[in-house]
């Protein structure tokens, strides 16, 4: 296996980082179709930045280039629905669960749950962002928003 470079010293003592793995990524398309009482992996279609190329958009997964802790971040926007879950996926097996707002169901705006986490990652392992939502009283399928305002996003580095 190669070395990465993940960080240089200039002679007043500076670190530079320019190769630490880091992404910023958003759902942009249309909404995405979540059922009732169902845990959904939720799309990432767009990258704002990708810091070595580590978030696959095809499969929504960052995998990890070198062992150590990440900082994890996101928002996921479901509407309409009176409960949401956000859980962080550990090579495919939940990790950890996010749980908030309890709202009308109606239109209560938002609905939505913001995660952060810090997760040890070995090199290969690799992370998805789920969502679970809640209606009591319906089945109804409701929608995660993408869209330009990066509504639904997850961001990620290395510490």
């Amino acid at each position: 296996m190669g070395t990465l470079n993940t960080g240089n010293i200039n002679l007043t003592g500076n670190v530079s980082e320019p190769n630490k793995p880091a992404f910023s990524v958003y759902r942009s398309g249309a909404n995405q179709n979540i059922s009732h009482n169902t845990y959904t992996k939720v799309l990432f279609d767009t990258e704002v930045f990708d810091v070595g190329s580590n978030f696959d958009t095809s499969n929504s997964r960052f995998t990890a280039p070198i062992t150590g802790k990440y900082l994890l971040m996101g928002h996921v926007y479901i509407f309409p629905t009176y409960q949401v879950e956000t859980f962080v996926y550990k090579n495919g097996s939940q990790y950890k669960r996010f749980s908030g707002p309890i709202g009308s169901g109606g239109n209560d705006n938002p609905n939505g749950q913001k995660f952060v986490d810090v997760v040890h990652l070995d090199v290969g392992e690799y992370v998805e962002i789920y969502a679970r939502q809640f209606r009591t009283g319906d089945s109804n399928t409701v929608s995660i928003y993408g869209g330009n305002e990066k509504e639904t996003s997850f961001v990620g580095y290395l510490i």
